[in-house]
């Protein structure tokens, strides 16, 4: 047994040190092939499932069972709605409730087919300059190579986890997740599995959050905000452009339009994006840091600044966003109908109810059709900052970002988690690699990548977390059926 935890402790202190042993070189360069090859797979999802190319996703199967035939062998894959995969790594206390690590094998497709634009072809896997470059490397296949890379070495060295461990690779978050991550949910839940937590992709550890000289800091999201894509129609009788009316279909949506960018939802400050700015106070000016200390005297202030900035404005309120406009065939032909999709973004504590209601109320004209699109998403509950999880989660980041500031934090995006809701009351949204801030406009852009030693620092991570479970240290209660301890 002694033998066997030295063994298990310098495995992981040579992925935490790469300086400190040999060989270390060998092992960065086999995960980095294994990450670039990931990304030569064109895995991209579509909602018209006609359109994808599911021959990819086959293949990007089979590279991984060739990649990992430990783990294969151990914990071999289930196959459900198709595409995706759930690993079941057993563990050594059954009366621990599982955890499960997800990240999704989708892409989003790439703006030209030639790949103009990017410095190396999007599904080259390109290893150049500290990067691998290609679509997918933040989002979210390097996700999926460190985890199952993880698993594959510790199980190599013969270690065994003490809480079950479910990897969870979707095929089309991208597009909804509702072939992929909602089988899976719904899979488990028909076994009477609960989840003591999960950890899907979110927000990561940045660097330069607000100059340069910044200690990183590690953003684990507690939140998200749900989603709806709602139709505005304006119907007319249309005619010759000649001889238009006094109004027009194009013009009525015109100013539905006007009315609702002048009139944004209600600000609010979330307990949880209050406890984000308290934890970034310090690398803020002493002025925010002033307001920090009496927010309760100063709220309207703190919500006046935030909502200058849109970065800052997206979690404070629902944004509500025009994306598509159809109207008119002919420029000299008035159109009969006119519609704009609106994409709407949705704080926790409103509802695609009052979003409907507000817009009714703001346009104020009953000429507007309004409809809510399919497929809508509530905002998420709010995973607690304060229980023993995340404490141990925010140790596990601090062993492998010792300088990092770790923050709670709410989600502006949406992930395939809000599809886990009913399985667990512990929801984390964490991406565990390391980037500068303006990396991070690399996902679904040109030129997405990851640095090598971001790889490095998540394999590390996986390593590490694998082996503190369970994250409460003790074997945890019973769930009472409404995701409470």
């Amino acid at each position: 047994m002694w033998r066997h935890k030295c063994l298990i402790f310098f495995l992981l202190l040579s992925l935490m040190r790469p300086w400190t042993l040999a060989g270390r070189g060998n092992d960065s360069l086999a995960l980095q092939r294994k990450i670039a090859t990931s990304l030569q797979f064109p895995t991209i999802s579509y909602a018209d499932s006609l359109k994808t190319d599911w021959k990819a996703f086959d293949d990007f199967a089979a590279f991984l069972e060739a990649s990992f035939p430990v783990v294969y062998r151990n914990a071999p894959p289930e196959r459900i709605g198709g595409h995706s995969l759930l690993f079941r790594w057993e563990g050594t206390v059954p009366e621990n409730d599982p955890v499960m690590f997800y990240a999704h094998q989708d892409v989003v497709p790439v703006e030209s087919e030639d790949g103009q634009g990017w410095t190396y072809p999007p599904f080259s896997g390109e290893i150049a300059d500290g990067f691998i470059w290609g679509r997918g490397a933040l989002d979210t296949k390097s996700l999926i190579i460190c985890q199952l890379e993880a698993a594959e070495r510790l199980m190599l060295a013969g270690f065994q986890p003490q809480s079950t461990i479910y990897f969870a690779l979707g095929h089309d978050e991208e597009v909804g997740g509702n072939q992929g991550a909602a089988k899976i949910a719904a899979a488990l839940k028909s076994r009477g599995i609960h989840l003591d937590w999960v950890l899907d992709e979110g927000l990561g550890v940045i660097k330069g959050a607000f100059k340069e000289s910044d200690p990183p800091i590690a953003l684990v999201a507690m939140a998200e905000k749900g989603q709806a894509d709602i139709q505005l129609k304006v119907l007319g009788k249309g005619g010759h452009a000649a001889t238009p009316p006094f109004e027009t279909v194009i013009g009525r949506l015109a100013i539905a339009l006007d009315r609702l960018a002048k009139n944004p939802m209600e600000e609010r400050l979330l307990p949880l994006v209050m406890e984000s700015l308290r934890n970034a106070a310090p690398l803020m000016d002493k002025k925010t840091q002033f307001a920090m200390k009496n927010a309760r005297l100063l709220r309207k202030q703190i919500l006046h600044a935030l909502a200058k900035d849109p970065l800052t404005d997206a979690i404070i309120r629902t944004k509500i966003s025009p994306t598509i406009i159809n109207g008119g065939l002919k420029s000299n032909v008035l159109p009969k109908e006119a519609t704009v999709i609106l994409n709407v973004r949705i704080l926790p504590g409103d509802s695609i109810a009052s979003v409907v209601e507000h817009i009714r109320k703001t346009i104020n004209d009953p000429s507007v059709e309004i409809s809510v699109m399919e497929d809508p998403t509530e905002a998420s509950p709010v995973t607690s900052h304060q229980s023993l999880e995340f404490a141990a989660l925010s140790k596990t980041i601090r062993g492998i970002y010792p300088t990092a500031i770790v923050s709670p934090a709410l989600m502006p995006a949406g992930t395939d988690s809000k599809h886990f809701i009913p399985l667990s009351h512990n929801l984390f949204r964490f991406s565990p690699f390391c980037v500068h801030k303006d990396e991070g406009g690399r996902i679904h852009n040109t030129d997405e990548r990851i640095s090598i030693a971001a790889c490095e620092d998540m394999l590390a991570f996986y390593m590490l977390l694998f082996q503190s479970l369970p994250l409460h240290g003790r074997s945890p209660e019973k769930n009472d059926g409404a995701g409470h301890r």
